[in-house]
């Protein structure tokens, strides 16, 4: 378990008052967690994006006033070190495009009281929130990108080292932890992450699971 010594600080965008009550009492209840701040439609959202530091986003992309989807790349333009979950309403065509836009969690508004907070730590630590369907979803798209014996190619020309990485991330390690078990730094570990997305083609680290998971790997 990651211990959160400094709280995540989280900027909620969410046109819906009845979920943002919940959201609200689900992060406001949870150790490591700080909301900073909840803008309820698009135009609030922007202004906060552009004058709040906060750590993650976590917003519903159906606002009031307009696309929420772009809120998530005009907030990894002007933060690029932010990270965005999303509150979505299923689990298809929504949750590509979330991913798409560089969010690195998706959960979905079924059963998903308690979900929320799991999420916004694991992509504050560097992870990628998703249900196994989504993961399906995110390996269907890549496969249509790319063919076989490139996938194949790009697989090969992981280290060892960083096949081992890639592993431990699909098992649910995020760098800080990670680092320690294998004896080195955080950086160390976001920096052959890092090599991972680059050679295998990818964005994100869900992408790359879902990648590996179709060649055998995992």
């Amino acid at each position: 378990m990651v211990l959160f010594e400094i709280s995540v600080q989280v900027l909620l965008v969410n046109s819906d008052q009845v979920m943002t009550n919940l959201l609200t009492k689900e992060l406001g209840s949870e150790n490591g967690i700080q909301l900073l701040c909840v803008a309820q439609s698009r135009r609030e959202g922007k202004r906060l994006i552009e004058n709040k530091n906060f750590d993650v986003m976590l917003i519903d992309p159906v606002l009031k006033d307009g696309n929420g989807f772009d809120l998530i790349s005009y907030a990894k333009k002007i933060r690029p070190l932010c990270e965005v979950v999303v509150a979505g309403r299923d689990e298809g065509e929504d949750a590509m495009r979330a991913f798409a836009s560089g969010a690195m969690g998706y959960v979905p508004c079924t059963g998903a009281e308690g979900r929320y907070a799991h999420a916004v730590k694991q992509v504050a630590c560097g992870g990628a929130y998703m249900t196994p369907r989504m993961s399906r979803e995110v390996l269907c798209q890549l496969e249509s990108k790319s063919a076989l014996v490139d996938r194949r190619r790009e697989m090969e020309r992981l280290t060892l080292r960083e096949l081992q990485i890639l592993r431990m991330v699909a098992d649910g390690h995020t760098s800080l932890p990670l680092g320690r078990k294998l004896g080195i730094s955080c950086q160390t570990v976001n920096a052959h992450v890092k090599n991972i997305l680059r050679k295998l083609n990818v964005r994100t680290r869900a992408q790359a699971i879902a990648k590996a998971y179709e060649q055998g790997v995992l």
